[in-house]
């Protein structure tokens, strides 16, 4: 999720691609809600599949799912898929990790790296560290062994917002 969040990052853009935030402001205004979009949106589904398992039956779990849905997302969701849109084992859960951890690694790769880590051959080779060890760690523990604070949602929410108000 790192490497495919890089075109997000409007410095990899002007350095990798040659494209110039200001002249593509609303690219990367609508790659930036998209984002969000899709982060309100499993924000949604984590909150209504906790509902869902809690629940002693599905009666009325189909009005549960579109109302917070609907909420989440600001756009009307069909009660229909109440049973389809569900990611089985909390996935959903995991899947928000992996976005807060992708910024929260962003933030590692800036400090050790600079703005522009992705050109630094140092930071391909922490990279590879990184994967090297599959899934032996979770985010927490990766982001303790770099010195770094716990997940936080806060360089995801910055690094969107930054965008967003420009």
């Amino acid at each position: 999720m790192n490497l495919d969040h890089l075109t997000l990052n409007p410095l990899w853009m002007k350095k990798v691609l040659d494209v110039d935030f200001d002249k593509n402001r609303d690219y990367f205004i609508q790659r930036n809600f998209d984002e969000l979009m899709m982060l309100r949106r499993y924000a949604g589904k984590i909150d209504y599949e906790i509902k869902l398992a809690e629940a002693e039956s599905l009666d009325e779990m189909d009005e549960v799912y579109a109302d917070i849905l609907s909420k989440a997302n600001k756009i009307n969701y069909s009660r229909h898929t109440y049973l389809q849109d569900v990611d089985g084992y909390f996935y959903t859960a995991r899947y928000i990790r992996a976005w807060m951890f992708q910024e929260n690694l962003n933030e590692v790769l800036k400090e050790k790296f600079d703005e522009d880590w992705f050109v630094n051959p140092g930071a391909g080779e922490f990279l590879l560290d990184i994967y090297s060890h599959g899934q032996k760690y979770n985010a927490d523990e990766l982001l303790n062994k770099f010195g770094s604070a716990k997940l936080s949602v806060e360089p995801l929410h910055k690094n969107i917002s930054k965008v967003l108000e420009s």
